[in-house]
């Protein structure tokens, strides 16, 4: 829930407006990776004066409440990505659905700051000679409202067209995909995921997400195998090497999780995320004195926040166990 500031700071107008079902709700991922994007700090501001302020949870997803029906600006202001903000008109975009609002960011990577080890950016497969331009030129309107502009519904007819247009275009596929999962529109995207791993099985962001939408409708079976299947061809994918980690964990599956969680934070240590895996692992393998280091290592990057809270907690009975475990 969001941290609400003092109401009697709130210019009079704005408080007056305010109504109690009013809402800004979103979610942050990765562009590269398609993770969400936990600990991140979402301001809200309205005319140039901070409002309220939200840290994203294990989804990547935050929320403002009792908002007034005037004009905000979301901020996103996180270190490795590029930062980005978001106007919300609540007079002209509220309504509806429950009068609530909903956004969601794809942060890129700031190419100033220290390089991580991700898998690139996406792109057009190697059969890319073949796409006819125009099936092209509708991918990349469609990729731009998607990535760019932060708008998945729109996206959703201009790859539709490009696969009209080139029915075995698999990144076209896989961005339809992606566009349907943010939308939780998960049947549609499983039913396109599924088709760009068999038209091009050589795409491991296909077979990735594809298994991170399974487990996400609770088919862990089958989302383990996506994922191992993404892995076999390109290991460097740290997203799905966190997302099979979490899955082996729910499993039991303790020494494939381990190696998993460990292989996540060594490619990309930059987010809690793979931290927090590699200390849940180790917590359920009884390995107190691994965990505690890690819970200090979290803490050290990440000292604010709900996950920090989480941590402490885990931590904390990490050193109980310890003490239970001493001669």
């Amino acid at each position: 829930m969001a941290i609400t500031l003092i109401w009697a700071l709130l210019p009079a107008p704005l408080l007056a407006q305010t109504q109690e079902g009013i809402k800004i709700q979103g979610r942050l991922m990765d562009a590269q990776t398609m993770q969400p994007l936990e600990n991140v700090n979402v301001e809200l501001v309205h005319r140039g004066a901070l409002q309220d302020r939200d840290v994203t949870d294990s989804r990547g997803e935050f929320e403002f409440l009792r908002l007034a029906m005037t004009e905000y600006i979301v901020r996103i202001r996180q270190a490795g990505f590029l930062p980005q903000e978001r106007a919300v008109n609540m007079n002209v975009e509220v309504g509806g659905r429950g009068s609530v609002f909903n956004v969601t960011f794809l942060l890129e990577p700031d190419p100033k700051s220290a390089p991580r080890s991700a898998s690139p950016a996406p792109a057009l497969s190697a059969r890319e000679l073949q796409i006819p331009e125009a099936a092209r030129k509708e991918f990349d309107k469609g990729f731009k409202e998607l990535n760019e502009r932060n708008q998945p519904e729109r996206s959703l007819p201009h790859f539709q067209k490009a696969l009209e247009l080139y029915p075995d275009f698999d990144e076209a596929y896989v961005q339809l995909g992606l566009a349907y999962f943010l939308l939780r529109q998960r049947a549609n995207a499983l039913r396109t995921l599924d088709t760009a791993v068999q038209v091009y099985p050589q795409n491991a962001r296909a077979y990735a997400l594809f298994g991170k939408v399974l487990i996400d409708t609770n088919q862990v079976e089958p989302g383990i195998e996506a994922l191992e299947r993404a892995l076999a061809v390109d290991e460097t994918l740290w997203g799905a090497h966190a997302d099979l980690g979490a899955a082996l964990l729910y499993k039991k599956q303790l020494d494939a999780a381990l190696r998993h969680a460990r292989r996540a934070l060594e490619l990309n240590a930059t987010v809690p995320m793979t931290h927090a895996l590699l200390a849940s692992v180790l917590m359920e393998r009884k390995e107190y004195a691994e965990a505690v280091k890690v819970h200090d290592e979290i803490l050290r990057r990440f000292p604010d926040g709900k996950l920090a809270a989480e941590i402490r907690k885990q931590r904390d009975e990490a050193r109980k166990q310890l003490k239970l475990q001493s001669p």
